[in-house]
């Protein structure tokens, strides 16, 4: 069998890229933008600089700063850094599992996985559909991204048990997401925050954005289904044949599939609770009261909040289950044990951004951007920012973090050369939302490709095809609205 390339590991891989970074940092000259803080006050780039002042930067403000290139030593304590910053997001995955770990050991998942394969045998093209539905309104209503990953256990073992391979659960799952967070209607991480810098509404564009994500999440699911339909007559068509990639519930007895062993009472409910503490974590953090939604509360919670949240139900299914203490301790150790991986690639990846920022270059690149798009025409200028955003999202995989750097930059831009600013809008968020669908930077990719064991260059290569149909539809769309002028 002829081998193709392959990529380093998925660690080696952000090495490389914060290596990479770090040379930038000797290359580019430092810089800075005035920022001007929440109350109105205005500080210039090395008072920002030397108090450590957050806020919005200000247009035209750019200064040359003493250069600050980032050593060996900066390069080796980034992803403990990261992991540092990120530590939020890493404990949140090491408590999935751990609820995981208990909830398979009571067999609950097992009998449960059982049952509902039988009910959708021949059905899962359906369910493929209807999942990456979901998980796409997730991504662009409230920009469900980094916790997607707590759903790849629920997943996998129904789809590879079914036949297929993990490309298809990643399609549903992380293709899902992420196509609703590239076309995101009113996520507040994206649009929300981009729409508060350039001072005009949530619902500018909302219709160009419906539009485009409706047929970028049709497309991404009937793309998904149709390779899973491949898979399944023919598994040497997988993209990740020859692989051998196995699971630990692969290696137990399917016995039950099929059989007459039905869920007891107690894993009945655990089960309930399990699937139900997922439901809730969805509910809890998507912002009611920003999308206008004033009759069901919004709680605001986030990593932290749901990191306690499923020790509980962890506890709580032990308990259920019938367990001591002991046999539910030692379940959920051995749940976070398997996806300790994932949980530091996550804080690793935010190293990147870290050597970015203390090697005082984020400015530097987003004004590069800013000297490439000021004098361009409309329609150049749109499609040009459109891929700007795209490599700087590479950088900056933050979406809210993006938005922040670049929208009180470009959105006044776009007023002087007469262009709607919904339209700079709908061109942050494609572009960076496209490039966080295969950036190896982000912390989330390389956190799903390891959890579903797939090579990053096979997630690259099987998300080709989407990646260039949602350019294609981008840039017809954003012509569109610049040769008409419709702000839809």
């Amino acid at each position: 069998m002829r081998k193709g390339i392959t990529l380093p590991h998925a660690f080696a891989v952000l090495v490389i890229i914060m290596i990479f970074v770090a040379l930038l940092t000797y290359i580019l000259p430092a810089g800075g933008y005035s920022i001007k803080s929440e109350d109105g006050t205005i500080f210039t780039p090395v008072q920002a600089l030397e108090d450590g002042i957050s806020g919005s930067p200000v247009p035209g403000s750019y200064k040359v700063l003493p250069s600050n290139p980032q050593g060996f030593f900066d390069v080796i304590n980034a992803p403990i850094a990261g992991i540092t910053d990120a530590i939020g997001i890493s404990i949140f995955i090491l408590m999935v599992g751990g609820l995981i770990g208990v909830v398979t050991k009571t067999g609950a998942i097992d009998l449960g996985i059982g049952s509902l394969m039988i009910k959708m045998q021949g059905k899962e093209k359906t369910l493929i559909t209807i999942l990456t539905f979901l998980f796409s309104l997730g991504g662009t209503t409230y920009g469900m991204c980094e916790e997607t990953i707590a759903f790849y256990p629920l997943l996998l073992p129904i789809m590879i048990r079914a036949g297929y391979d993990p490309l298809v659960v990643m399609g549903v799952i992380m293709g899902g997401s992420a196509i609703g967070c590239m076309a995101a209607i009113v996520s507040p991480f994206s649009v929300g925050i981009a729409a508060g810098f350039a001072g005009i509404s949530l619902g500018d564009g909302i219709v160009g954005r419906t539009i485009m994500w409706f047929l970028m999440t049709l497309f991404v699911a009937m793309y998904t289904s149709r390779y899973a339909k491949k898979v399944l007559a023919d598994p040497t068509k997988s993209l990740l044949y020859g692989l051998n990639i196995k699971f630990p519930f692969m290696e137990e007895k399917n016995e039950f599939v099929g059989s007459d062993e039905k869920l007891t009472i107690r894993q009945k409910l655990v089960l309930g609770l399990f699937l139900t503490s997922f439901v809730f974590m969805t509910y809890s953090v998507i912002p009611f009261s920003d999308l206008g939604i004033t009759f069901l509360p919004t709680l605001g919670w986030w990593f932290g909040e749901l990191s306690t949240f499923f020790l509980v139900v962890g506890i709580i299914c032990g308990l259920i289950g019938g367990f001591n203490h002991r046999v539910t301790i030692d379940a959920f150790m051995n749940g976070m044990r398997e996806v300790l991986s994932t949980a530091m690639v996550v804080g690793v990846a935010r190293g990147i951004v870290i050597i970015m920022n203390d090697g005082l270059i984020t400015a530097t690149v987003l004004n590069w951007a800013v000297g490439i798009v000021e004098p361009l025409g409309g329609l150049l200028f749109i499609n040009v920012l459109y891929f700007l955003n795209v490599v700087l999202g590479f950088f900056v995989t933050s979406t809210s973090g993006l938005a922040t750097l670049t929208m009180p930059i470009f959105a006044p831009l776009a007023e002087l050369i007469g262009i709607n600013k919904a339209f700079v809008i709908n061109a942050y968020v494609f572009g960076v939302g496209l490039i966080n669908i295969i950036a190896p930077s982000s912390g989330v990719v390389m956190g799903s490709a390891i959890l579903c064991k797939v090579p990053y260059e096979k997630w690259f290569k099987f998300m080709i095809p989407v990646l260039v149909v949602n350019i294609v539809l981008t840039v017809l769309f954003l012509s569109f609205c610049i040769i008409t002028g419709i702000a839809i």
